[in-house]
């Protein structure tokens, strides 16, 4: 779900600037996605867990997993590939 949301949000980008002037851009969301959606997780967690117990709190956990899955991402590397494009641009690229 979340992931659709972001493909929602940039899916006319790549076709206005083309596709490698987005790439880094593009790589940039989905590392910030993912890491909002386990910032969010955690969050939502420690909140059922202080005013849920017993079947309340494990189906709000059902229901968080539910709208917070998301495919994992190989942030190491996109982070790796966006600072490469950083330095070959001796610069901040995206303003």
């Amino acid at each position: 779900m979340l992931q659709n949301l972001l493909s929602y949000g940039l899916r006319n980008l790549p076709s206005i600037q083309g596709e490698e002037a987005t790439k880094h851009q593009i790589n940039m969301a989905r590392i910030y996605l993912a890491e909002a959606a386990d910032k969010i997780n955690v969050a939502a967690k420690e909140a059922i867990a202080s005013f849920t117990k017993g079947d309340e709190q494990k189906v709000m956990l059902m229901g968080l997993k539910r709208f917070t899955k998301m495919d994992l991402i190989d942030t190491r590397s996109l982070r790796r590939e966006i600072a490469d494009y950083m330095i070959e641009k001796g610069k901040y690229p995206f303003s």
